[in-house]
C-alpha cells in the first residue's frame, strides 16, 4: 500500500503568471458568433512567462526559486500548452520545464582546519498536467470551462561543495532527488475576450494524491496571433 507523505506539495508552478501567449489559432475558432464547434478544434500556445516556482516536495524538502533567480541563472526553460476541443468537450496539456544553474563561487582559500563552502547549485525538472474538460458558459468568444485531470512534478538537483582539508581545496558534487508526485486536480480554465482578437486567458485548479494540497493559478494577455486553415 503507498504511503502518503505528510509532507505538503505547494506548487506555485505560476503563483501569478503574467504571461504573452504567441499561439497559433485555427480560424475556425475565430469566427461566428459560438467558440464552439461540432468539428476538431486544435490549438498550441507558447508562453513567455514571469513566474516563481517553489514549494515543499514529499520528502520534506522546500525549494524556493524567484523570477529574478530564474532569470538571471536559466540555462534552458520551456512552458507551452496543447488543446484539442469538440463541441462542449475538450482535452488539455501543458509542460512546464527548467534548467537552472547559479554560477560557481571562486575557489576559497586553503586551511588546514576541515571546512565546507557552496560551490553551486543546479536544478533541473517541470511539470506535465493532463486533464479532460467540459465547456460550463459561452458568451461571445469568453468561455469557461470545468477541467478534472493529473499533474506529474519531478524536480532534482546537484550541489557543489568546496572541501577544504590540510591546506588543500576539492571540489566535490551531491545530486539530490527532491521527489516526484502524482496528484488528480479539478479546476477551471478559460478567457475572457475583451476585443475582437484579444482575451485574457485563465485557469485555477487544485487536488491531492501522493502530495496532501497542490495548486496553480495562471493569467495572462493573449495577443493576436496568426490564423491556420
Amino acid at each position: 500500500m503507498r504511503k502518503k507523505s505528510k509532507a505538503t506539495l505547494l506548487l506555485l508552478l505560476s503563483a501569478l503568471i503574467t504571461a504573452i501567449m504567441l499561439a497559433a489559432t485555427p480560424a475556425q475558432a475565430q469566427t461566428g458568433e459560438s467558440i464552439l464547434s461540432d468539428d476538431w478544434q486544435f490549438d498550441a500556445q507558447i508562453y513567455i512567462w514571469a513566474a516563481d516556482f517553489g514549494g515543499e516536495l514529499n520528502n520534506g524538502t522546500s525549494f524556493d526559486i524567484p523570477f529574478d533567480t530564474l532569470v538571471d541563472n536559466l540555462k534552458m526553460g520551456f512552458y507551452g500548452s496543447f488543446e484539442a476541443r469538440k463541441d462542449k468537450w475538450l482535452i488539455f496539456t501543458d509542460v512546464v520545464y527548467l534548467n537552472v544553474e547559479t554560477a560557481a563561487a571562486p575557489t576559497p582559500p586553503a586551511t588546514l582546519l576541515p571546512d565546507l563552502s557552496p560551490r553551486n547549485i543546479k536544478m533541473e525538472g517541470g511539470t506535465i498536467n493532463l486533464v479532460g474538460g467540459y465547456n460550463l458558459l459561452v458568451k461571445g468568444k469568453s468561455r469557461l470551462d470545468l477541467i478534472a485531470g493529473t499533474r506529474y512534478l519531478n524536480l532534482g538537483s546537484e550541489f557543489g561543495l568546496y572541501v577544504t582539508a590540510l591546506g588543500e581545496t576539492r571540489t566535490t558534487f551531491r545530486s539530490i532527488d527532491m521527489g516526484t508526485a502524482l496528484d488528480a486536480i479539478i479546476g477551471v480554465k478559460g478567457k475572457y475576450a475583451f476585443a475582437d482578437r484579444w482575451s485574457i486567458p485563465y485557469h485555477l485548479d487544485m487536488g491531492a494524491g501522493d502530495s496532501d494540497f497542490t495548486w496553480q493559478t495562471i493569467a495572462g494577455i493573449r495577443l493576436p496571433g496568426r490564423e491556420l486553415g
